[in-house]
C-alpha cells in the first residue's frame, strides 16, 4: 500500500460522513408554492359550510374569477354572495327564474366555474354603475335600488365582514404556527453536532485502523527483510568457518 493511496483513503473517509451529516440537516426544498387566492377561497367555503365534495371545484372557480375580475373582487365577497344567493346549490332556481350558484339569468347550473364567472361579471357591471359603492352594487345585484334589495344587500355585507374577520384571524394563526420554534431549533443544532461528533469518533477509529494496517504491512516486510539479512549473514559466516585453511 503506497503512501498516496493511504492519504486518499483517509481524506475520503474524513469528508464523506460530514457531507452526509450536513445534507441531512438542510431544510427541504419547497416543491410547490401555495396559491393565496385558492387558500382564502377554500377557507371561506369551509367556513360557510359548502359541501365537502365541491370544495376544490368551487375554490378553483372562485380563485379564477378573482384573477380576471377588473374591479379586484375578493374571494370572501364572492363566497358570501354565493352563500346568500343559493346556499351553494348549483341547481337552485328562484321564483323569478334566476338560476345557479349566483342566481343569474343565464346560468348553466352544471359548470360552477362558468356560473361563478358570470355572476362576477354581473357584479362588476353593478359596481361600475354604482361607482364602486359596494352596498348599492349589491342591492342592484339583488333586485334594484329598493328597500327589499337593500335589506338583502345589508345581510350579505354583514356576512362578508364576518368572513373577512375570520379569514384574518386564520391568517394570523397560520403565520404564528409557521414560525420556527427557537427551542426546537437549538435542540436540532445540538443533535446535529452530536451526530457529527459520533461520526468523527468513528472516522478517527477507522483512520487508526487503516494506519495500523499499513504500518503492520510495512513492519512485516521490514521484519522479513531483516530476517533474510540475518540468515544471509549467518550462512556466510558458516561457510567461512567450514572453508579449510590452506
Amino acid at each position: 500500500m503506497t503512501i498516496r493511496l493511504l492519504l486518499l483513503m483517509i481524506t475520503s473517509t474524513l469528508l464523506f460522513p460530514l457531507n452526509i451529516s450536513f445534507d441531512k440537516n438542510l431544510p427541504p426544498r419547497e416543491v410547490e408554492k401555495r396559491d393565496p387566492l385558492m387558500e382564502v377561497s377554500r377557507y371561506s367555503l369551509l367556513y360557510h359550510g359548502a359541501p365537502d365534495d365541491q370544495i376544490e371545484t368551487l375554490s378553483r372557480a372562485v380563485a379564477n374569477a378573482c384573477r380576471v375580475a377588473n374591479r379586484h373582487i375578493s374571494p370572501e365577497l364572492i363566497v358570501s354572495l354565493i352563500y346568500t344567493e343559493s346556499g351553494f346549490r348549483k341547481d337552485a332556481v328562484s321564483p323569478k327564474g334566476y338560476m345557479g350558484l349566483m342566481q343569474t339569468p343565464w346560468a348553466s347550473t352544471k359548470w360552477p366555474d362558468i356560473d361563478i364567472m358570470l355572476g362576477v361579471r354581473i357584479l362588476e357591471e353593478k359596481l361600475r354603475i354604482a361607482k364602486n359603492n359596494l352596498p348599492l352594487a349589491l342591492a342592484l345585484y339583488k333586485g334594484g335600488d329598493n328597500p327589499l334589495a337593500h335589506r338583502y344587500a345589508a345581510e350579505t355585507l354583514r356576512i362578508y365582514q364576518d368572513l373577512l374577520t375570520a379569514v384574518e384571524k386564520n391568517r394570523t394563526l397560520t403565520a404564528s404556527q409557521s414560525k420556527p420554534d427557537t427551542g426546537a431549533g437549538i435542540s436540532d443544532i445540538f443533535t446535529s453536532f452530536a451526530g457529527i461528533k459520533v461520526q468523527l469518533v468513528l472516522v478517527h477509529a477507522l483512520v487508526i485502523l487503516i494506519i495500523g494496517a499499513a504500518l503492520g504491512y510495512r513492519g512485516a516486510k521490514w521484519r522479513d527483510k531483516f530476517r533474510g539479512a540475518r540468515w544471509k549473514n549467518a550462512e556466510g559466516r558458516m561457510r567461512r568457518e567450514m572453508t579449510p585453511l590452506i
